[in-house]
């Protein structure tokens, strides 16, 4: 693990389906370390390699696409590209989810679309781009839990920067019951923050 970022390169040069499989998780790697040390553009790289990687290795293997896809996407947000998440691999990512009816990498592709258009631009909420993004959360979320209460705040987000107060007031307390009853503190900071 401590290598597998030179690793990951190293493997990325071969031909070999071997080598290429060893270059694409090592490049995974390479990026779970890099993620958890804040080096976010750096496991953004790792990732970026990996998925062209995996393009030659197997094209047609549109689950790995997806998970490489979806960790990018994760890693993009906090490096300072959210635009890139929200509107290039969030939606690349939701259709080969959708193909396989993947209900928690869908949730992630949704968590990606809300929350890098929330981060990319200045009224991204008043937008049907978004609102897009806030109904599949909401359409994919289970009955309660923490991506309950996200997506009840998305949609809270979307009515309340279209001028529909009391629908937005709605899914405001819905969210806050969802985020108690979930247990988790950033989510329900998230709410409070409206609510206060």
């Amino acid at each position: 693990e401590e290598h597998a970022a030179e690793l990951a390169v190293h493997f990325a040069q071969s031909t070999g389906p071997e080598d290429l499989r060893k270059a694409v998780r090592y490049g995974e790697l390479a990026a779970g370390r890099a993620m958890a040390v804040y080096a976010y553009s750096e496991a953004a790289r790792h990732l970026e390699q990996a998925l062209a990687v995996q393009e030659v290795l197997d094209p047609d293997d549109k689950l790995k696409r997806c998970d490489l896809l979806l960790a990018l996407g994760e890693a993009l947000m906090p490096a300072g590209d959210p635009k890139r998440a929200a509107e290039e691999i969030a939606p690349a990512a939701y259709e080969l989810a959708e193909a396989f009816g993947d209900g928690p990498r869908l949730l992630r592709c949704c968590r990606i679309g809300v929350e890098g258009m929330g981060r990319a631009t200045v009224g991204a909420y008043a937008t049907p781009r978004f609102r897009v993004w806030a109904d599949r959360a909401d359409r994919h979320a289970p009955a309660s839990g923490p991506e309950r209460a996200r997506a009840e705040l998305a949609l809270s987000y979307a009515f309340d920067w279209t001028s529909q107060p009391e629908q937005s007031n709605q899914r405001l307390n819905a969210a806050l019951a969802a985020a108690r009853t979930a247990g988790e503190s950033e989510v329900l900071f998230d709410v409070l923050q409206l609510v206060i």
